[in-house]
């Protein structure tokens, strides 16, 4: 097939990637990844020069026939080239089938970034492909990628042997099926970020869940911290100090905050009635422009208040008490570990950090009478939390 020079295109974003189209000038940048021994482990061999460009040609010329394939994934705050991520046809044993994949440079992983992409990349494969099922192809040894396939809601639906390399490879095949579908948002740890269509929870599933909500609601006690009272915790107990963030982040920052907190100053399309079909989905995500509207809107304009934290080195304790160490605290990608929190609203995120940290923070903050009383997303984050704990039934 005759592969044409193509412009990158964006394709979608989630909290925290955005998605491009591969070029012929990405050859450098999947050099990194395809030419990593370790990073290439599945495949038993690093690529040489030769088969980085078959690989990157192959992903053009996916685009022509399919209209998608592997993207290049970025860093949404900075830009930061991670690795790639996207959709492709496999053989799924005698058939072709949708499958997830990705590769990500091996100074990022451990990040949550894989995971955070498989999300996106299911998504977009039921409401914008229209597709009824997507599936992920796991060699047997790769136990990091069944997880991520297992946090993505697949489960093991056969197994097949690829011959490649002048190797017998089993992989299983993991799938998850498109259900009853509605609009919803997904998003960030102190609530939705982003707009996706969501398949709803079945009946008894809704009644266990309410049901838990209100041995919750009437076990737990007003305990609400001030943002201020957080920041003095983080200082005090984790021996953080002030960050100062740059434009790209705070830009971030701002945008995360209005989605969540301040959607009012947003204009939205009329929401989508229940059994809406794949054309009035998509065309409802034409006209919804919030994302955007949320970067352009002036931040003193709500008069926010936008602070960060670096946290040194943290160790889990016996007790499951989190306590500062030596040093920052930094990913295997060398991020630091970076508390955002915008101070009027109540919003709090963590870059590049440990769910640890952010439980423990969440306990700290607690929640107020009436996060209790309206079920705020707040108080169903914390219930949850006491619940993993152990000290809610």
């Amino acid at each position: 097939m005759d592969i044409k020079k193509t412009e990158p295109k964006l394709i979608f974003r989630t909290e925290r990637l955005y998605f491009r189209t591969m070029t012929q000038e990405d050859f450098g940048l999947l050099c990194q990844i395809l030419q990593d021994e370790k990073a290439m482990y599945a495949y038993e061999h690093a690529f040489s020069d030769e088969e980085v460009r078959e690989w990157l040609n192959r992903q053009l010329g996916r685009y022509e026939e399919y209209g998608f394939g592997l993207w290049m994934v970025h860093r949404l705050d900075d830009g930061e080239f991670l690795g790639q991520a996207g959709l492709t046809m496999q053989d799924g044993g005698g058939r072709q089938v949708l499958e997830i994949g990705y590769l990500f440079k091996r100074a990022f992983w451990h990040n949550g970034y894989a995971t955070e992409a498989a999300a996106g990349l299911k998504e977009y494969a039921f409401r914008v492909l229209g597709r009824d099922e997507v599936y992920s192809i796991i060699r047997d040894s790769n136990a990091a990628s069944q997880r991520v396939a297992e946090r993505n809601g697949m489960e093991v639906a056969g197994a097949i042997v690829k011959h490649y390399y002048g190797m017998d490879m089993p992989h299983y095949l993991y799938c998850v099926k498109k259900k009853n579908r509605k609009v919803q948002k997904i998003g960030g740890a102190d609530g939705p970020t982003s707009v996706f269509v969501g398949r709803p929870a079945g009946r008894k599933k809704k009644e266990e869940f309410t049901e838990f909500l209100d041995r919750a609601a009437a076990s737990v006690r007003p305990c609400r911290k001030s943002m201020e009272e957080a920041a003095s915790y983080l200082v005090d107990k984790h021996g953080a100090k002030p960050w100062p963030l740059t434009v790209r982040q705070l830009q971030t920052l701002k945008s995360n905050v209005i989605m969540n907190c301040y959607e009012g100053v947003l204009k939205r399309p009329e929401p989508l009635k229940e059994g809406a079909g794949e054309n009035e989905v998509r065309s409802w995500f034409a006209q919804d422009t919030s994302f955007e509207q949320a970067e352009a809107y002036p931040a003193d304009r709500l008069n926010l208040d936008m602070r960060a934290w670096l946290l040194p080195d943290t160790e889990q304790k016996d007790g499951g008490d989190i306590s500062p160490a030596k040093g920052e605290a930094v990913s295997e990608a060398g991020e630091k570990t970076v508390v955002e929190m915008e101070m009027n609203s109540g919003y709090v995120s963590l870059r590049s950090g440990s769910e640890e940290i952010m439980d423990d923070l969440t306990l700290f903050l607690g929640v107020s009478r009436e996060d209790i009383e309206h079920r705020s997303p707040r108080f169903i984050t914390y219930a949850a939390l006491l619940r993993r704990r152990g000290e809610i039934c």
